[in-house]
């Protein structure tokens, strides 16, 4: 498995670049070698970037703790989702795959279609994606990268930007042009 820094296409921002805010209330926080990492309360979700809280969440979950959230006590968790839907990249990640899902590894007697129902009902009916994603270190990976993707993308548009106002400020002519008037 490749590292981060060594992908060609998201390139590692120096450290200090970025700041990932992890919940206070999580429990098991992943660890981001490398990059600034602040503990504080957010609004919604488990992970989320300084300066952007209100752009983009992540909510943590392992797979016994989504099928008790989504099938046990999914009228409290569906209020979650009703505030989730107001930020723009809100995410849930899930550390399993749908080979456990239908395994049946997990505590819950809960039927595989009713966990994987619940997770397309989620997307269609809230907009908000659930990334199956392995296992813990396989989401963390996927997590540092899906930030220091946002990151460039954040970037890239600061930059088209001010390319933007630029070409804006030399296109305006210096003086006002006759218009035909007096």
């Amino acid at each position: 498995m490749r590292l981060v820094n060594e992908d060609p296409i998201i390139e590692c921002p120096k450290k200090g670049a970025f700041t990932i805010i992890v919940d206070t209330r999580e429990q098991y926080p992943y660890t981001f070698a490398g990059q600034n990492v602040i503990v504080k309360k957010l609004d919604e979700g488990d992970y989320s970037l300084e300066g952007f809280e209100k752009r983009i969440v992540w909510e943590r979950k392992s797979l016994d703790d989504f099928i008790g959230t989504v099938v046990h006590n999914f009228d409290t968790f569906e209020k979650e989702l009703q505030r989730a839907q107001a930020i723009e990249d809100f995410n849930i990640l899930i550390e399993s795959n749908i080979i456990d899902i239908y395994a049946r590894k997990y505590y819950s007697q809960a039927h595989p279609h009713s966990i994987l129902g619940r997770i397309c009902s989620i997307r269609q009916d809230y907009h908000i994606p659930c990334f199956l994603l392995g296992n813990r270190q396989l989401a963390q990976n996927f997590l540092t990268r899906y930030f220091l993707r946002f990151i460039k993308r954040e970037k890239e548009k600061e930059r088209e930007e001010k390319r933007n106002a630029r070409t804006i400020a030399i296109d305006l002519p210096l003086w006002p042009t006759n218009t035909g008037g007096c």
